[in-house]
């Protein structure tokens, strides 16, 4: 698993934090509580996540992507 992939833009959320890397998104995707795990968003944003991990970096694009999305869903960015 190639969990030290950068994303190809930092994320930077409202309250300061930053993801950099694939790691930097799992370790906040592990923390989100139960009602985030059964979100379509981030179950799929999990999903894209792994693959990325596993796979090449256009998948890491479309992760990121995917990530943005539900961090804009949930007012985080």
């Amino acid at each position: 698993m190639l969990w030290s992939r950068r994303l190809p833009n930092p994320v930077i959320l409202k309250d300061g934090r930053r993801f950099d890397t694939l790691r930097d998104a799992a370790n906040f995707i592990l923390a989100l509580p139960e009602r985030g795990h059964v979100n379509p968003n981030w179950r799929h944003a999990s999903e894209l996540l792994m693959a990325a991990a596993q796979g090449s970096s256009a998948l890491t694009e479309e992760f990121a992507t995917k990530l943005k999305r539900a961090l804009k869903a949930d007012g985080l960015i």
